[in-house]
């Protein structure tokens, strides 16, 4: 069984990371969540005109140099935004999924222990819109399992890998 041990942020791919393992443990106040995908970047063209800076960009297709900052707005194809919105709209959708699968599978996995886990919530993806939430919140959605700190999840760890909760284990901690 894998075991997440979130501690004071598991957000955005922390959480995308932690979704699928069987069981998570988050802190009260763990930030956790920010569901969704988010890209930006720094347009300067205008500061490199006020110091007469002026690009010279060679470039073997089109749309080589997506997401240049030295570029005018309107000097970007609508096309270039539609695929950059459609590969944030297509990651979202699989961040979601891996959400929904994730959970969905370890609750499935967990029914037969004494404590079953957290379902998600049945309004989980009214929650999956970039924001941030408690730990406490997040167990309340059924994004996390349990409430605790690393040493529970340890003992969460050792429970489901049919160790007892006070069993000895040999455990390894990357820092």
């Amino acid at each position: 069984p894998i075991v997440a041990s979130m501690a004071s942020l598991a957000a955005s791919g922390g959480y995308y990371v932690s979704a699928p393992c069987q069981w998570i443990v988050a802190n009260e106040l763990t930030i956790t969540g920010s569901i969704g995908v988010i890209m930006h970047g720094w347009n300067y063209r205008a500061l490199m005109d006020k110091v007469g800076l002026a690009p010279q960009v060679y470039k073997s297709g089109k749309f080589k140099d997506m997401l240049s900052g030295e570029r005018k707005p309107e000097e970007i194809p609508p096309e270039e935004r539609e695929m950059m919105q459609h590969l944030i709209d297509e990651t979202y959708s699989r961040f979601k999924q891996v959400v929904q699968d994730g959970r969905s599978a370890a609750h499935q996995k967990n029914k037969g222990n004494v404590d079953k886990g957290r379902p998600l919530a049945d309004d989980w993806a009214k929650y999956a819109d970039g924001r941030v939430l408690s730990g406490r919140e997040a167990y309340n959605l059924g994004f996390v399992d349990q409430l605790g700190n690393f040493q529970d999840a340890v003992k969460r760890a050792k429970i489901l890998g049919g160790l007892g909760g006070t069993s000895n284990a040999n455990l390894i901690q990357y820092q």
